[in-house]
This record gives structure tokens, sequence and C-alpha cells, in this order.
């Protein structure tokens, strides 16, 4: 079998057994929370999104062609992405924290403004995570991926249900939410730096 056949069926996995997690998860959330608290609660993951996507606008693609350029060194691509990546996921946290201030008047909410400001952080490390995904694929790291993927979601939500079971806590479900991506990107940037000993210095 080739390495992107078996790239492919791990990636494929690994993504069923977080669509099982999320799906067992999910459920309990609904019911857990007051409907007006779990409408807020999408409300600034929808605006977060909307925020990432807006600064960093087809950086996954981009990512993808550039890995896979086998004629552009891949020492080039890594360091100019995850650079573009952070640029960008520092701006989306400042703006989503500037518009923080006006949600609440304008979606006619008012825990919508501090909640927001809790989640911002966690632009930085949505699109990261993604690249660095993309990036451990191009070096073959694809079942260190698979393993990272489905024990930091189990993590998350397994801190989920204790902020919410043990501390009725949305704040800290969306704290636990936030830094997960950030976590997984600093471990993916760690293997980074230990399988390839270039230069990291941007």
């Amino acid at each position: 079998m080739s390495q992107k056949a078996t790239n492919v069926i791990i990636l494929t996995i690994a993504q069923g057994v977080n669509i099982v997690l999320g799906f067992l998860f999910t459920p309990y959330l609904v019911r857990t929370l007051d409907k007006n608290i779990y409408g807020t609660f999408s409300q600034v993951n929808l605006v977060a999104d909307v925020v990432s996507l807006v600064f960093s606008i087809a950086i996954i693609q981009i990512a993808m062609m550039l890995f896979s350029n086998t004629n552009k060194r891949f020492e080039d691509s890594i360091k100019t992405v995850i650079l573009f990546v952070l640029y960008g996921g520092i701006l989306g946290a400042i703006f989503c924290i500037i518009f923080s201030f006006f949600a609440p008047s304008i979606f006619k909410n008012e825990l919508l403004g501090m909640w927001l400001k809790l989640f911002s952080f966690s632009i930085i490390g949505s699109k990261l995570n993604l690249v660095l995904n993309q990036a451990l694929i191009r070096i073959n790291k694809t079942k260190f991926l698979m393993t990272l993927s489905v024990c930091s979601n189990f993590t998350k939500l397994s801190l989920a249900l204790v902020a919410l079971k043990v501390f009725q806590s949305v704040e800290m479900l969306l704290i636990v939410y936030a830094l997960e991506p950030i976590i997984s990107s600093i471990i993916q940037i760690a293997l980074l730096k230990k399988t390839q000993p270039f230069n990291w210095a941007i």
C-alpha cells in the first residue's frame, strides 16, 4: 500500500473517532446548558470562526500547495506559513476583543462580550493547528498526528465535562476549548523542531 493511501486511512480513522466523541458529547452539552446559554455559546464559536476565516483566508490551501511543492524548500515553506498564520491569528484575536465591546448591544446579549474576550485567543491556535497538521503529513508523521488529534480531543471533552459537571462554568468550558488547539500546536512544533533540524529563527 502506498504512503498516500496509508495516510488517508489513518486520517479517516482519526476523523471518525473524533466525530464519535463529538456525537457523544454534544447531546450532553445541549441538555446541560440553558437554551439561552447554549445559544450564546454557539454565537461565540460562530463569531470566532468567522473572524478566524477572514484573517486567514485560504491559508490551509496555501499550506497544502507549498508543502506539496518538492521544488520549494520545506524549511522556507513552514516558516512562511507559520509567520502568516501567527500574524493573522494575533490580528484576529485583537479584532475579536475590540468587537466584544460592541457585540452585546448589537446582539442584545450581555454575556457575549465577556465570553468573546475569553475565547478570542482561540483564533491564534485554530488555524495554526490545521496548518501544522499539513506539515506533519508532509514529513510522514500521520500516525503521530492521529494519536495527537484523538488524545487532544478526548482530553478537551473530558475537561469540558469537568467544567460543566463539577464547576458549572461555561467560562471554564470556553477556556478549555480555546486552549486545546494552542497546546496541540505547541506539541506539533516541538515534534517538527526535533525531526527537522534546520534554523527555526524567523
